[in-house]
């Protein structure tokens, strides 16, 4: 499963694209817990459902050179929390 095809450069192409992605941008509705994918460290990110908790929305691979994010390659596929042994669903209140 390859990634979606998107490169962007600087804080402004950023900022855009978040404006774009589930929640509109809203981080601060994701939940995410940490893993590790290929040797990187990697985020799963989840969202709040109907029901109130929050379900897998898919993985996020970094790539960190000299302590600063380099890339984020996203897989926006909640079936690959299998894969890491991560639960299909957060309780809201995490």
């Amino acid at each position: 499963m390859p990634p979606q095809p998107l490169e962007l450069r600087g804080r402004d192409d950023v900022a855009g694209f978040f404006a774009t992605v589930p929640a509109r941008g809203r981080l601060d509705l994701f939940r995410f817990t940490p893993t590790r994918a290929n040797g990187h460290p990697a985020v799963a990110a989840y969202l709040p459902d109907e029901a109130g908790a929050h379900a897998a929305y898919g993985v996020m691979v970094m790539t960190i050179d000299g302590g600063t994010i380099e890339t984020i390659t996203g897989f926006p596929d909640r079936r690959l929390l299998d894969a890491f042994a991560l639960p299909a669903r957060l309780p809201h209140d995490r």
